[in-house]
């Protein structure tokens, strides 16, 4: 699947449920806090726009546009939890994604969308980079509020802050496999690594590669960036800006090759399985 323009009609394949852990009733009650000053920022920043079912959000970066009007029953929902994560991370992304010569969007625009499944493939949330357009399924947003509606959102903003499939862009320098693992990357380790959605590749560390896409690759960046502080930085930008090259950015960043870095990774990952196995007996 590619969410950048080439191929945008192919939608993005969400993964596990959110699962967060909450360690004690003062963690419950910190996070409680959180969140009510989280929808207060929210109320005061936000700007009616004349239609009931629209409304907007300012930013320190990007105006943000929310439109329930196919899910008007979502609506409070969206003012009150996912304006809120929403506007955090688009400031976050800004950070974490800058590279030489970027500039992030001015406006990006949030859509809940009625759409007509012909078989379940089809993903709950997809980007059009170029516009800077998410567009939300609503019968599968209705279903998960509490569960994975979030972080598939972030995965799709992510694709919208990378806006990679821009001209001079190639299978060669700018992967399906990177830009969605980098996606994935973001979601899973960044913005919820509670849920673990990645670890699954403990349980078979010589079935994967590092380039297999999604979560698995999230996976491996994660790893990376933990022995190389500073990487996917760098990965961002050469995606971006297409210099990227599969046979030389990793030794280039990491004095490994991709190939040695995938045997890290599994070493490690076989290391952590068998720490996990020894605990639980």
């Amino acid at each position: 699947m590619k969410s950048h323009d080439k191929n945008w009609l192919k939608l993005t394949i969400a993964c596990l449920f959110i699962l967060p852990l909450i360690s004690s009733c003062t963690a419950e009650s910190g996070k409680e806090t959180v969140k009510e000053s989280a929808k207060e920022t929210v109320r005061e920043t936000v700007k009616e726009t004349g239609d009931a079912n629209k409304f907007e959000v300012a930013t320190s970066i990007a105006t943000l546009e929310f439109d329930t009007s196919n899910a008007p029953d979502l609506k409070q929902w969206t003012k009150e939890k996912f304006a809120p994560a929403i506007k955090e991370w688009v400031v976050k992304l800004t950070d974490i994604m800058a590279s030489d010569g970027w500039t992030p969007p001015e406006k990006i625009y949030f859509q809940f969308v009625n759409v007509k499944l012909r078989d379940a493939d089809h993903a709950p949330a997809w980007a059009v980079p170029s516009e800077s357009q998410v567009s939300l399924r609503v019968d599968w947003f209705r279903e998960n509020l509490d569960g994975e509606a979030l972080g598939s959102t972030i995965h799709e903003l992510t694709h919208v802050m990378q806006n990679y499939w821009t001209e001079g862009a190639t299978e060669d320098n700018c992967p399906e496999w990177a830009s969605e693992g980098y996606a994935d990357y973001i979601r899973w380790v960044l913005f919820e690594p509670e849920s673990k959605g990645c670890d699954f590749v403990l349980k078979a560390p010589d079935k994967y590669h590092y380039n297999d896409s999604y979560r698995v690759t999230a996976h491996f960046f994660g790893f990376v960036e933990s022995r190389f502080p500073g990487t996917m930085k760098k990965l961002n930008a050469a995606l971006r800006d297409h210099s990227f090259d599969d046979g030389k950015f990793w030794k280039k960043t990491t004095g490994k090759s991709a190939k040695e870095l995938e045997a890290d990774w599994r070493a490690a990952n076989k290391e952590a399985a068998a720490k996990s196995k020894a605990k639980a007996e």
